[in-house]
């Protein structure tokens, strides 16, 4: 009876929403639509989360009254809901005897204790105390699907989720394209889907093109499926290079060639083809002049790059002022009203030395148990999940140089999540993908 009225209320809530239709409404909408998981199916709302994430970000700028954001709320549900659930008993046994699991989190929970201790020196508290919710919703999503998506079907299962979540951004995009409603953009007009920018659209793109690409490396798919895949790929790419991206172009083409030429018995056939597309590509007249702005002009117009060299500069000795502990999570943004373009030089500014050591820390030691999973791997099968880890890991730290990847929860908590469970997941062979 309880869950039938919860059901009912929020069924009508979200129809009074969504009859003016914005970004705030929807947010509102997919955040209720949650309430009823919560209640009949708790494990059932990590599904919805990941369906539902993306287009939840659209609203994640817009508040209620100045309190109510749908995305933080979402957020603070993931940590309610999912986190009770790996605090079973059962789910802390699984968590307490996997190495890479546990390696993984010690090294988080101490990049979430320098987040802690730069509260204490923050001058946006309310924000930095949601920034530090938002880092701990990862942690909790990481445990939790490495604890409750093992095997070869829930592994399979969980990157459906994820590239189904992908149709209302690719839907949005498409409608941004055709109707000129995308964001205009030193004479580009560059499609951001339901995110709140391009470059966060391009950055979920590279994951999603990544994940796309494994999974057609799969030798149980029919030959529709195969086709499918490689239209899905094919839009995918289209939609990437219409961010006009060169960050995320960058980061995509270093993951992509590494999934290639590493432990691929098919590379030998068609590497030069590759090399030829990819020559190609970059000759292609809107590349081009995308990434003729890095050049160098005068003082009075900066060029993109010279733009970025001099933020990064000044960053640096904003660091030097408070290198212990930083000047708090999440400030950097509402203190200077401008992103530093370094996810690196802007944790050290909000989180010091010790934070930035230690988010460095989580990256090199996955992408190290990555390569030396990829180096001793007895099949091409298993190669495969630990490339793809790899691969996201590659892509995610190249972006980062010049650009806020760790600002948005859907890019850090989708990345972490796919990449940690494929280092962790510690399934028998017949649990293992069957891909070449």
């Amino acid at each position: 009876m309880v869950s039938a009225i919860i059901v009912s209320a929020s069924a009508a809530a979200i129809a009074l929403l969504m009859i003016k239709l914005s970004a705030l409404s929807i947010g509102v909408a997919c955040t209720m639509l949650a309430c009823p998981f919560i209640v009949m199916r708790p494990e059932l709302y990590f599904v919805l989360f990941l369906l539902t994430r993306p287009i939840v970000d659209v609203a994640a700028s817009r508040s209620i009254a100045g309190v109510l954001n749908p995305a933080a709320l979402y957020t603070v549900l993931l940590i309610i809901v999912c986190g009770a659930l790996i605090t079973r008993k059962q789910s802390i046994r699984t968590v307490l005897k996997n190495r890479v699991l546990m390696n993984f989190n010690r090294i988080f929970l101490l990049f979430l204790t320098a987040c802690f201790l730069s509260l204490f020196n923050s001058h946006h508290i309310r924000n930095s105390i949601v920034d530090f919710l938002r880092l701990v919703s990862v942690l909790v999503a990481v445990n939790y699907v490495v604890v409750y998506f093992k095997g070869e079907k829930k592994s399979v299962l969980l990157l459906k989720l994820i590239l189904l979540s992908s149709a209302a951004p690719l839907a949005m995009a498409a409608y941004q394209l055709i109707f000129k409603k995308g964001l205009f953009d030193a004479g580009y007009l560059r499609v951001y889907g339901t995110f709140l920018h391009p470059n966060v659209f391009s950055q979920y793109l590279v994951m999603i093109f990544l994940v796309i690409f494994y999974l057609i490396q799969s030798t149980g798919l029919k030959l529709y499926q195969r086709l499918l895949l490689y239209c899905f790929l094919g839009v995918v790419a289209a939609a990437l290079f219409k961010t006009y991206t060169r960050g995320a172009w960058i980061g995509l083409s270093a993951a992509f060639l590494f999934f290639l030429f590493i432990r691929n018995p098919l590379m030998k056939k068609v590497r030069y083809l590759i090399i030829v597309m990819a020559v190609m590509a970059a000759l292609l007249p809107a590349v081009q002049k995308r990434f003729s702005d890095i050049g160098v002009k005068d003082q009075t117009n900066l060029s993109s790059w010279q733009w970025r060299l001099q933020q990064w500069s000044r960053t640096v000795e904003f660091v030097k002022e408070n290198p212990v502990v930083g000047k708090g999570i999440g400030v950097f943004e509402i203190t200077y009203d401008i992103g530093v373009h370094n996810d690196y030089l802007r944790v050290a500014y909000e989180t010091g030395f010790v934070g930035f050591l230690s988010y460095a820390g989580i990256m090199i030691y996955l992408l190290s148990v990555a390569l030396t999973k990829i180096r001793t791997a007895k099949t091409f099968a298993q190669a495969d999940r630990y490339k793809l880890s790899a691969s996201l890991l590659i892509s995610f730290m190249i972006m980062s140089v010049s650009d806020n990847l760790a600002r948005s929860t859907v890019i850090l908590l989708y990345f972490f999540a796919v990449t940690t469970h494929f280092l962790a997941d510690r399934g028998g062979p017949e649990e293992e993908p069957k891909t070449r």
